[in-house]
């Protein structure tokens, strides 16, 4: 159900297949924001860090372990969560 609320609010890579505690996820175009040394403009990428971590409190959903490790950056300064089994739900969606 969580994966289904992710995919209605932030763009999340597909998963392509699943067996048992391994999930192969489709091929994102980005960088482990770990991975990048010099960002020219830091203030877009921390504006729309917030604004995905924004969007997802509005659905009741908190990632437990937001990090420069499970973001991946995009040419076009985009954030994207890659690893989230540390979510929170914080009501029941129905």
């Amino acid at each position: 159900m969580v994966i289904h609320v992710l995919n209605a609010v932030i763009k999340v890579p597909k998963p392509i297949e699943v067996n048992r505690h391994v999930v192969i996820m489709g091929l994102v175009d980005g960088f482990q924001l770990c991975q990048v040394e010099d960002i020219d403009e830091p203030t877009i990428i921390y504006d729309n860090i917030m604004k995905l971590i924004v969007r997802l409190a509005r659905y009741g959903i908190i990632h437990g372990d937001l990090n420069e490790f499970n973001l991946l950056i995009s040419n076009s300064v985009r954030p994207l969560i890659y690893y989230s089994p540390t979510q929170i739900v914080t009501q029941m969606l129905i």
